[in-house]
């Protein structure tokens, strides 16, 4: 990913205004978001909304101050791709998604669902 094709978005968020985004993923139909389950020591989980932060350009290590709206603003800034991930695999770690503060506040900015019963989930054997 070349420092080229990064542009200044502006985000408008709750804690990111403007930052550099990858341009190929904003200008991308459809981007298809395949996050690594796992562990993180300020956001509890690094599941898709966390993934997200690989389109960024510039100090990335910034938005720890604020990880949690951090995330939230940069999941709304990228086009949405259908995942259950993040609330559904906190069930994989024993929490629920309303475990997860960023998570919560994706649902209040219509980033997602919370109530795993609203969602159609097809377990596939692989």
């Amino acid at each position: 990913m070349g420092d080229r094709k990064y542009r200044d978005v502006r985000v408008n968020g709750l804690a990111v205004k403007t930052w550099p985004l990858y341009t190929d993923i904003l200008e991308a139909y459809e981007v298809i978001n395949v996050p690594i389950a796992g562990g993180h020591g300020l956001s509890t989980l690094t599941p898709a909304m966390k993934n997200r932060t690989g389109v960024m350009g510039g100090r990335r290590s910034r938005i720890h101050r604020n990880i949690d709206e951090s995330l939230v603003d940069i999941a709304g800034a990228v086009k949405p791709a259908p995942t259950v991930l993040d609330a559904c695999g906190a069930t994989l770690f024993g929490l629920k998604g309303s475990d997860l503060e960023y998570v919560r506040l994706g649902v209040r900015y219509d980033l997602g669902v919370l109530d795993l019963s609203k969602l159609k989930i097809r377990k596939i054997q692989v």
